[in-house]
């Protein structure tokens, strides 16, 4: 789930969103271990280019090479200084959300520019590296924005925020209890009571509910 939002982070949500989706393993799960491997490798990949670029031999190279391993270090420092704070490796109690996933992201597209800078210098034909690069960014950056517009008009709608995080997490008792205040606020009482039974059924004692 982290991987996805680090490449595309779409869905702000609630933070118990991903506490019942996701969790914080207390224990050597799969899933952890894992996550732990890909940034290990990622960390490996950092620190092997950091001594090339440290070693007596990287002076006599191009500049424009060293100034791409430059780059690719300030993005991984910039990745790893953001995303280990939160991390867990010690508890602060927040869960990663796309919130905590913007710095890093930062990160992260600084590599994918660098990668895919390399990618069309392989192209046969030079002419075409412009022309396919602004596609690309403009693709990305018209399906960001209209997605982005997309959210913040739920976000702007408290009724429509929490039917959207039903729609996510259907069996969480604490998305239809908000559910149903973001109703009795609006004065839709029968919207409230079929939350509200809602959340009474998945969770006889929710506290949530009851108040």
């Amino acid at each position: 789930v982290y991987v996805r939002l680090l490449v595309f982070p779409d869905r702000l949500q609630p933070d118990f969103y991903y506490q019942a989706l996701i969790g914080i393993p207390q224990r050597a799960t799969p899933g952890a271990v894992l996550g732990w491997a890909l940034a290990a490798g990622l960390l490996t990949v950092a620190l092997r280019l950091a001594v090339q670029q440290l070693r007596p031999a990287a002076s006599s190279e191009p500049q424009a090479a060293r100034s791409r391993r430059a780059a690719a270090l300030c993005a991984f420092t910039v990745f790893f200084g953001f995303l280990l704070p939160v991390s867990h490796v010690v508890d602060i109690g927040v869960l990663v959300g796309e919130r905590l996933l913007f710095a890093p992201s930062l990160g992260f597209a600084v590599l994918v520019v660098l990668a895919g800078e390399r990618a069309l210098q392989r192209l046969a034909a030079p002419a075409l590296r412009r022309p396919l690069a602004i596609a690309l960014v403009g693709a990305l950056a018209t399906a960001g924005a209209f997605r982005s517009h997309a959210r913040a008009a739920e976000w702007r709608d408290p009724t429509r925020l929490w039917l959207s995080a039903a729609r996510a997490l259907p069996d969480d008792p604490r998305v239809a209890s908000n559910l149903a205040t973001a109703y009795l606020d609006r004065g839709d009482l029968a919207g409230a009571e079929s939350a509200l039974a809602r959340a009474l059924a998945l969770e006889p004692d929710s506290r949530y509910a009851r108040g």
